[in-house]
């Protein structure tokens, strides 16, 4: 997260592979970085707000879908950092035990990069399905 500008959120195996795309992209000047959420109950909000601060848009990763729209991380997140006033996007990838590949966790920072610049992009946004948005 050193000088970061955005984040990714991950959980679970997710994290390892974007690890490894956070890697290739700071050694192409890419300011991104990556936070791992190791558990979702009691939520870490405040450890969350801490490990933001100065990021300029936040992207987090879920695997299945909630009934509110978006999945659950994703709502967590944005319910802890109410106030804060970044864009806040959501990625659903691998619903139905799909792979998550590097060039879809690429594009999920080339989304979150392009919010923070300011442009206007969904705040839901599905990788690898048929109703692809991206």
């Amino acid at each position: 997260m050193d000088d970061a500008e955005v984040a990714l959120i991950t959980m679970g195996t997710v994290t390892s592979t974007s690890r490894q795309v956070v890697d290739e992209m700071r050694t192409d000047g890419k300011k991104v970085g990556l936070v791992k959420l190791r558990f979702f109950r009691p939520f870490p909000s405040e450890e969350l707000k801490k490990k933001l601060v100065g990021i300029h848009a936040v992207g987090v990763v879920d695997r299945s879908l909630s009934f509110m729209g978006g999945g659950q991380a994703f709502n967590e997140v944005r319910s802890a950092l109410y106030g804060f006033s970044i864009p806040i996007i959501n990625h659903l990838a691998g619903l139905g035990g799909r792979d998550v590949t590097e060039t879809q966790i690429k594009k999920m920072f080339e989304l979150t990069l392009r919010a923070a610049k300011g442009e206007k992009v969904n705040a839901i946004n599905w990788h690898n399905t048929r109703g692809e948005t991206v």
